[in-house]
């Protein structure tokens, strides 16, 4: 019986098989769609699921060490303080003269403050943790349960082998960027999360969201679908659902999906793999693409963003009152 384990439907749920692509192993996974909430899940998680994390993932990647010497971090926390709403005449000046801080798009306006405290799950290496130390973060924590021990970085932060459970303390901002798909239990998850989340703190899910255009066009080739790695992926409504039944409730969503969404999935349907020699990632003068078509999926990109039919979107969450 194919039981959604996000709402618990067992009606009419549709079995999709799906494909790993990325590395081009091929092996094939059974999912399902839920007919109530939507989302779609792998039916049975994989007993050797670490073998399709190798060490060239991409998340693996170990980011440049940036040195900063005490007057430039100084400088750069002004900038970005003045960034992030707290107004400062030195930082407007600084961003005037050197440009806007290196910061994501899905950070600005949310909230976050450079004195907060920050947890990445899933955080791979780091990357995300560098960029953020180097625009003058500090207060930065990592987990991730693929990582081959714990690692210290150069720049000021650690990231610890394991599970979110592993982790102590609470947080004022626990960011999850692409990585709730890849958890076996996302109610455990957001339980977890409940713990970990300081009072008026805010919860920041980034995820591949099957309610998008994307998904209705390429079904099981949506390069987003990630078999066998992305065990949930969720529709605006389940994501809400499960949120809701942990005493979450989502303050905000803005989708930030890419051209990716296309040619991935395109060369997917010609059995190009992402890693692929001939892939646009690797080779973009000679994959199977014009700089034209590229141009054109990233402004059908920016339209389905703005339409919500975007293939990810950022979540935020903050705990009901």
């Amino acid at each position: 019986m194919l039981k959604c384990r996000i709402c618990g439907n067992s009606i009419n749920n549709e079995l999709h098989i799906a494909r790993e692509m990325v590395f081009g192993l091929r092996d094939e996974f059974e999912y399902f769609q839920c007919t109530s909430c939507g989302c779609l899940q792998i039916k049975d998680i994989p007993p050797d699921v670490e073998k399709y994390y190798p060490p060239e993932y991409y998340s693996f990647e170990i980011p440049e060490p940036q040195r900063i010497g005490l007057l430039r971090d100084l400088l750069k926390r002004r900038r970005t303080a003045s960034l992030l709403g707290q107004r400062n005449v030195l930082g407007w000046l600084l961003g005037v003269i050197y440009g806007a801080p290196d910061l994501p798009d899905w950070l600005l306006g949310s909230g976050v403050q450079l004195e907060h405290r920050i947890l990445d799950v899933g955080s791979g290496s780091g990357k995300l943790l560098a960029r953020l130390r180097n625009e003058g973060f500090r207060e930065l924590h990592g987990v991730d349960p693929f990582i081959k021990s714990d690692m210290i970085q150069e720049n000021g932060f650690c990231i610890c082998k394991g599970e979110l459970s592993d982790i102590d303390g609470q947080y004022d901002v626990v960011m999850l960027h692409h990585s709730l798909e890849h958890m076996p239990d996302p109610h455990l998850a957001f339980r977890l999360l409940g713990q970990k989340l300081a009072h008026n703190g805010l919860v920041l899910i980034r995820i591949p969201v099957v309610s998008s255009f994307a998904w209705e066009k390429y079904k099981t080739s949506w390069f987003k679908l990630d078999a066998p790695r992305h065990f949930y992926l969720h529709s605006y409504e389940s994501l809400c659902l499960l949120a809701r039944s942990h005493g979450f409730q989502v303050v905000e969503l803005r989708y930030d999906s890419t051209a990716k969404q296309f040619w991935a999935s395109e060369q997917c349907l010609e059995g190009i793999h992402y890693l692929a020699d001939n892939s646009y990632r690797n080779d973009p003068h000679n994959s199977m693409f014009t700089q034209a078509q590229i141009d054109r999926f990233e402004e059908m990109a920016q339209e389905l963003n703005a339409q919500r039919k975007g293939d990810q979107a950022c979540f935020y969450l903050r705990k009901c009152s």
